[in-house]
């Protein structure tokens, strides 16, 4: 699997992390070893090398059914051709189109730079061309209020749609990528699930969209065991390596590395109800989260009731030099209060580490909480301190609950109070920590060591986490998860073990 050459932005723990492609290669082996495409009651459309079918535009897309199965061979050369979705399976009989990988599990590489569309897809819109490598939305002829709807999207190395890059469209005429594209965009769908992907080298690694009424709204989309990485338009901070807006959104297993030299976005920006971002490693950007309220979706996404609660637990979030000074933001960034998330965080069995100096930012907060009506229950957590920047909890008015965690001995509580902000409660139950509690920092083993004063049991979660919720799993580097015992959950602090 290609590697993006790091400049400009550096990865934190980049020696560990990010060290060369051999690493790369290994996470792209690892993360689809054990994928399975398995055959429905469908066709079976296979494309590569030694199979009948040599391009993806020898697929027939506008005819794909339940239990219908599209396998594309890695080859050594990429596929240069854009792919339109519209096509529904059903929850026993999902739409699969899968990559097979190569001998050293390569995946198969779908890039959009000098891509040909394909001309029979039927694009409802010219422009929509311009979004991604692979779209899924309705094509031209479906009535009003189609979506795609059961469809699985597995081991494919999709990337190159940056307005850097041109293509050939369904007219034969060249075009440049919009600024909004994305390496997988979905305008709109029902229960799509992206698996043990790579998303890399465009404008957006992930992008998920939603409209003002339910004919366009996207709902339950679920994003595991994928590596979005390498993303963003130097110089913009509005391009992030995923950007989703959806009723139902799970990321899980996932890896995110850094964005693209000189970037300015986010590891991961959401605008969705029934967030739950659990079990991944992310690292990189202006904020590692930033969890804001809906912008087209939002008369609808605003009265579902699981909009209030967002879960983040179980994830490594890792904030280097180079990256914002926020780690997590919470509310809302469009200027308009009534709109924001106005409701709870629940932010649990994380680790997180902060590396920073003055010279490059002079503070770093853990949470930015937009407004007094937005509230972050924070428990179990170990967030572990490194550099000469001034490490807070917490930047804004808003609410911050506070149970075990351990925290580095330094880190301070708020940055600017001021009068009539409500007081962080909690702070006496905080473990100060000394040293670093981690079984090897630089060789990146952040499971806590044996004899740390982390190395301790944590509190109960707050009584409306509901089971679904609980940490019965943990991160497995990479794209990978380890249930724990049958019938437990994870009752230390941080994220690994």
């Amino acid at each position: 699997m290609p590697c993006v050459r790091l400049r400009g932005r550096v990865a934190l723990l980049a020696a560990g992390s990010l060290a060369g492609c051999a690493i790369a290669a290994q996470a792209a082996t690892d993360a689809t070893a054990d994928a399975s495409c398995p055959p429905g009651q469908g066709r079976t459309y296979e494309i590569g090398p030694q199979a009948r079918l040599k391009r993806l535009a020898d697929v027939p897309w506008n005819s794909l059914g339940p239990g219908d199965r599209v396998l594309v061979h890695w080859r050594p050369q990429p596929y240069r051709e854009q792919v339109l979705v519209s096509a529904q399976g059903t929850a026993e009989q999902p739409v699969r189109i899968c990559g097979v990988p190569g001998p050293q599990g390569q995946l198969p590489v779908i890039t959009s730079q000098d891509a040909v569309t394909i001309r029979a897809l039927g694009f409802p819109y010219a422009p929509t061309q311009e979004r991604g490598v692979v779209i899924v939305t309705l094509r031209e002829g479906q009535s009003w209020g189609f979506k795609p709807r059961h469809v699985v999207l597995e081991a494919l190395d999709l990337r190159g749609a940056h307005p850097r890059y041109s293509f050939t469209d369904q007219n034969g005429k060249r075009h440049r990528f919009s600024t909004s594209a994305a390496a997988l965009f979905v305008e709109r769908g029902e229960h799509i699930v992206v698996r043990h992907c790579a998303l890399t080298d465009s404008a957006n690694g992930l992008f998920v969209a939603s409209g003002d009424s339910e004919e366009t709204v996207s709902r339950d989309i679920l994003a595991e065991g994928n590596h979005i990485y390498g993303n963003g338009i130097a110089g913009s901070y509005y391009q992030h390596n995923a950007y989703t807006e959806a009723v139902g959104m799970v990321y899980q297993y996932n890896r995110f590395g850094p964005l693209r030299p000189d970037a300015g976005g986010n590891a991961l920006k959401d605008r969705s109800a029934g967030t739950v971002i659990r079990y991944n490693w992310i690292e990189g950007g202006a904020h590692l989260l930033d969890l804001v309220e809906p912008e087209d979706s939002a008369e609808i996404a605003r009265v579902d009731p699981r909009f209030r609660g967002t879960f983040v637990y179980g994830n490594v979030l890792l904030n280097g030099p180079l990256d914002g000074s926020s780690v997590v933001h919470y509310g809302g960034d469009n200027g308009n209060p009534a709109l924001y998330r106005k409701g709870m965080l629940y932010f649990f069995n994380n680790t997180v580490i902060i590396r920073g100096e003055k010279r490059d930012r002079w503070n770093t907060y853990l949470f930015r909480l937009e407004t007094a009506d937005e509230t972050a229950d924070v428990r179990n957590n170990i967030v572990f301190h490194q550099g000469s920047t001034h490490a807070f909890l917490l930047d804004g008015p808003g609410r911050l609950r506070l149970g075990t965690n351990w925290v580095s001995d330094g880190v301070g509580e708020r940055t600017r109070p001021e009068p009539g902000m409500a007081p962080i409660t909690g702070l006496d139950r905080t473990i100060v920590g000394h040293d670093s509690p981690f079984a090897n920092l630089d060789g990146v083993d952040l499971r806590v060591r044996p004899g740390s004063d982390a190395a301790r049991p944590g509190d109960q979660l707050a009584p409306d986490v509901a089971t679904q919720h609980l940490p019965v799993q943990v991160y497995v580097p990479h794209q990978k998860a380890r249930a724990l015992p049958a019938g437990t959950a994870r009752k230390a602090l941080g994220a690994l073990e």
